[in-house]
């Protein structure tokens, strides 16, 4: 049995905010992070028992703003004149805001508590905005790579909000006004909505201490426990095939299988556990190491490497494959096969063992990166599991277990979406 000496720390502050030291000594780097439940798939929301609709991007548009001060001064000079890094990301599910440095470390937990809890929204820099996203949105559009993704998902989905872009349609951001961010920001940054956590070398109760005493000074509206609303995604594809042109010098290829939706994931582990037995399966069937990767190498079917990924959260779960290759069909229906034959295929426990050691391994280790470890723990809470019930969790998968989730997979709806070289 593995023991690990990891110490993690939870407490909720008086005002509902979730606050998370994991501490670890001697460590030279400090990381924190300050999170809220609001990303880019919250497209449809109920509050207060009202259905409301917002544009794509809100959550994307909200980031943006909330580096802003009153004066209008970029934040980022503000961490940068005390030694410390900063910056924040918006995914479908959550956005974070978040800095790092080795130094000034409860100035740091100021300023980022702070600035994410003083927004500053006018007409006329709402409005200024809009350009600099529109142009972001632009620069992703002409990425083949993100092209390649945005389009396989809008042949897998008919609702579902991966079809769009976290930062929204250019349409949609001009849509936006002081009036809907100020609402949503009343709506989803709320201390109850919210997650500080710290990792570094700090003593939990004076983090506790301090940031309770920052928060005090602050006042709240009244929470309005918001919550996400996903329209039913059928079991089908939107379309079996497109394609696009762009200047690229080969094919590439994006492969999708939709699996069927999910019941019930709010059991505690689920979807990790979920995850776990499909990525496990992924590397037995499609590992980069296997034999058949090694073939479609041999017979130049793909140019260097096959990716593969599977994706599930609480409504969806799908299989990817991307490639650069001059044969997108024939790959495809190869990968297909592949999935079909998953009966004949044995899923022995020697194998299984050894992965096991490999996934325990790349954990344990990951606990000597300060980064590693807040991102893998943000990811924990995202998906409701229990970040210190790894090893429990991948010790308790078996291979009988191994061939029932297999049985999902044998004949999944396929799409393929492939980028040309433009041929002007």
């Amino acid at each position: 049995m593995i023991e690990l000496n990891e110490k993690f720390f939870n407490k909720k502050l008086s005002n509902g905010l979730s606050v998370t030291v994991i501490q670890k000594k001697d460590f030279k780097t400090v990381s924190a992070s300050f999170t809220t439940k609001f990303g880019g798939a919250y497209q449809k929301v109920k509050v207060d028992n009202e259905i409301i609709t917002l544009p794509t991007g809100v959550a994307h548009f909200l980031e943006h703003k909330l580096f802003a001060s009153a004066d209008g001064e970029d934040i980022t000079y503000q961490f940068e004149n005390i030694g410390l890094e900063v910056n924040a990301y918006t995914d479908y599910f959550n956005t974070t805001y978040y800095f790092s440095g080795s130094g000034n470390v409860y100035q740091g937990i100021e300023l980022l508590l702070n600035f994410v809890q003083s927004p500053h929204f006018t007409t006329e820099n709402v409005e200024s905005e809009k350009g600099i996203i529109e142009q972001e949105l632009l620069m992703y559009q002409d990425m083949p790579d993100e092209a390649l993704s945005l389009g396989l998902m809008k042949n897998l989905f008919h609702k579902y909000p991966y079809i769009y872009d976290v930062g929204g349609t250019v349409d949609d951001v001009y849509k936006i006004d002081k009036d809907i961010l100020n609402f949503c920001y009343h709506t989803f940054y709320h201390p109850l909505n919210m997650n500080f956590v710290i990792v570094g070398d700090v003593d939990p109760n004076e983090v506790f201490n301090f940031i309770e005493n920052n928060q005090k000074n602050k006042s709240f509206t009244p929470y309005k426990n918001p919550s996400l609303v996903i329209d039913e995604e059928g079991n089908d594809v939107v379309k079996e095939f497109d394609s696009k042109e762009m200047d690229v010098v080969n094919q590439k290829v994006a492969i999708g299988f939709k699996m069927p939706p999910r019941k019930d994931s709010t059991t505690r582990n689920q979807l990790f556990i979920e995850e776990l037995y499909y990525r496990i399966i992924k590397n037995i069937l499609f590992g980069g190491d296997t034999p058949f990767v090694q073939k479609l190498l041999d017979n130049k079917m793909i140019f260097s490497s096959l990716a593969s990924n599977y994706s599930g959260d609480d409504y969806v779960q799908f299989f990817t494959f991307t490639a650069e290759t001059n044969q997108p069909y024939e790959l495809a229906k190869i990968i297909q096969k592949r999935f079909k034959d998953l009966k004949q295929i044995k899923f022995s426990q020697n194998k299984l063992t050894r992965i096991k050691k490999d996934l325990i391994g790349k954990y344990i280790i990951g606990f000597n990166s300060i980064s590693n470890i807040m991102g893998e723990y943000l990811e924990s809470l995202a998906t409701n599991c229990d970040y210190l019930d790894y090893i429990k969790i991948v010790n308790s998968i078996t291979v009988e277990e191994l061939r029932e989730k297999s049985k999902m997979l044998l004949d999944l709806p396929m799409t393929i979406y492939v980028i040309k070289p433009n041929r002007k």
